[in-house]
């Protein structure tokens, strides 16, 4: 039997998640800043956000004459240059992190860069402050230098590298930014399970702050730099109280955890009911679909109902081999009787209980005939050999018509060939006062 409902979650809501945007890279790369070098390019990365990836890409550039390539790094990487094959070029080591490479292409053209896929050009009126800031820590905070092939460590500074200083105009009505900054809508790197107005980026620096469509970044000490055309950081942005048919189509991050919602679903479930029940069953379709925790518009309840059946977990009954044990027991009785005998009435008596059919009603005229006193064993010169038989109703087992008894661990089941004497089984049931299941018998061996 099979039944089946369709759920409409459409109108489900979901209060809250995270949708994500498809992901992007921004318009400028890194082969494009090394193109567009006509004298030099400075590249201030300590964290390796794109150092690695530039060195590959400026590979043509580093073996310039004409051109210099100047990067402040850190220890470990600056180390490292000589087993990347790099052998020109001026790099120093500082130990002044960077929040975010900065990249100055001629002196002119100021970038700041996340990683390869994400490079913004920053246009400020403090854009001489920042190359004074990097030049002051190249001449006067540095610890290694890497030039031509050798590293040495540095032991002079320029004290007339002065550092600058920068004056901090920072926007006082954010439209979104960083916890520090304490704006309602939020920048995360990360999704989470507070319910508050997000944006989510794929890198960020420590602090950060959105003014109409100019996202500021902090990166050198309390500096924010400008950048626009900042949409491809947007890794997802969060959303309250949508329905399921709103998020269809998009990626979504919900409850810790990345989900996209299915336009239609099934959840299937099997039942196995006893023969006479399974098409009275009725399903809780609600219950069901309640296991249901997934995200769907549609979801389809599909339940089949089957008798249970008969496989090789059951045993059969051990009712028929006490019951074989029985009628072997009396017939070896009887027919020894038979021979011993030779009284016509007690012939008489011993052929009527020879011609019984109901084993229990035989065994009862069987044991009241060797206790006769007339006809019994008494009147036998034997020893005892014929002895009373026991009989347990509970051992009684219906016609093959009907079915065959088997057992499975402490309960006992009728097997049934088919459907049409389940009335006949329940009536033999209750008049031999057993209880059993009724399942079906698949005519298989067992």
């Amino acid at each position: 039997m099979n039944y089946t409902k369709t759920y409409d979650y459409s109108n489900n809501i979901i209060p809250y998640g995270y949708k994500y945007f498809k992901s992007s890279s921004s318009e400028i790369s890194l082969s494009d800043l090394v193109n567009s070098v006509v004298q030099n390019i400075i590249v201030y990365d300590t964290e390796n956000d794109i150092m690695n990836e530039f060195l590959v890409v400026a590979q043509d550039l580093l073996n310039n004459k004409d051109k210099l390539v100047i990067g402040l790094t850190s220890n470990e990487i600056i180390k490292s240059l000589k087993t990347k094959g790099v052998n020109s070029g001026f790099f120093r080591s500082t130990s002044e992190k960077s929040n975010i490479a900065i990249i100055i292409v001629d002196k002119k053209k100021f970038y700041l860069a996340f990683d390869e896929n994400h490079i913004y050009e920053t246009n400020s009126g403090n854009n001489s402050l920042v190359f004074n800031y990097i030049n002051h820590l190249i001449w006067s905070k540095s610890e290694f230098e890497y030039c031509q092939g050798r590293l040495s460590e540095v032991k002079s500074t320029r004290l007339s590298i002065v550092k600058p200083i920068f004056n901090q105009n920072m926007e006082s009505q954010f439209s979104y930014s960083t916890k520090d900054l304490n704006c309602d809508s939020y920048l995360k790197t990360k999704e989470d399970n507070t319910n508050e107005d997000s944006l989510v980026m794929h890198n960020l620096t420590k602090s950060a702050y959105l003014v109409n469509d100019t996202l500021y970044l902090q990166t050198l000490e309390n500096q924010y730099l400008p950048i626009n055309n900042w949409q491809s950081l947007i890794k997802s942005q969060s959303f309250k109280n949508n329905t399921f048919k709103d998020l269809s189509n998009d990626k979504l991050w919900v409850d810790g955890k990345n989900v996209t919602i299915k336009q239609s679903d099934t959840i299937v479930k099997k039942y196995e009911k006893p023969l006479n029940e399974y098409k009275i069953f009725q399903p809780d379709f609600d219950d069901i679909a309640g296991e249901y925790t997934d995200y769907t518009l549609s979801l389809i309840v599909d339940v089949e109902v089957e008798p249970i059946t008969l496989n090789s977990n059951y045993k059969l009954s051990d009712s028929y081999k006490k019951i074989d044990n029985v009628k072997n027991t009396l017939n070896n009785y009887l027919e020894e009787l038979d021979k011993l005998i030779d009284d016509k009435d007690a012939k008489k008596q011993l052929k009527t209980i020879m011609s019984e059919r109901n084993l229990e009603e035989q065994v009862r005229l069987y044991n009241l005939f060797i206790a006769d006193k007339e006809f019994g064993v008494d009147s036998l010169n034997t020893k005892t050999k014929f002895k009373s038989i026991s009989f347990d109703k509970k051992w009684n087992v219906p016609s093959d018509i009907i079915g065959k008894l088997y057992t499975k661990g402490s309960v006992t089941y009728l097997a049934m060939k088919d459907e049409s004497h389940i009335d006949d089984a329940t009536k033999w049931l209750e008049q031999n006062e057993i209880r059993a299941i009724l399942i079906k018998d698949n005519g298989k061996e067992n």
